[in-house]
């Protein structure tokens, strides 16, 4: 028996599948997300004093209790609608 490497990377999968890329506003933005665009987002959906908590893996989180009334109708909508997630307390970017 011969061992294979097999790349998991999503341009191999997608291809694997028959799958295209999309390339939309929000795909665009997390690929270009600069320092400055992730402190308009703290400003627009959180409290004053916000900070991003950044993980090893450069993952920034905030706690759901610092975010003003519209980034919570905003999250909720997006963690009932969109994902399937039942962690409900750290907001990630990803």
């Amino acid at each position: 028996m011969r061992r294979t490497s097999v790349s998991l990377d999503k341009e191999c999968i997608n291809a694997q599948f028959g799958l295209t890329t999309v390339q939309d506003e929000h795909t665009l933005f997390i690929e270009t997300i600069t320092a400055n665009s992730l402190s308009q987002v703290l400003k627009d959906l959180c409290i004053v004093y916000t900070r991003w908590t950044i993980s090893s893996q450069e993952c920034h989180t905030i706690e759901r209790d610092s975010q003003k009334p519209i980034g919570k109708v905003w999250y909720h909508f997006l963690k009932s609608r969109l994902t399937s997630s039942t962690h409900n307390t750290i907001i990630s970017n990803e």
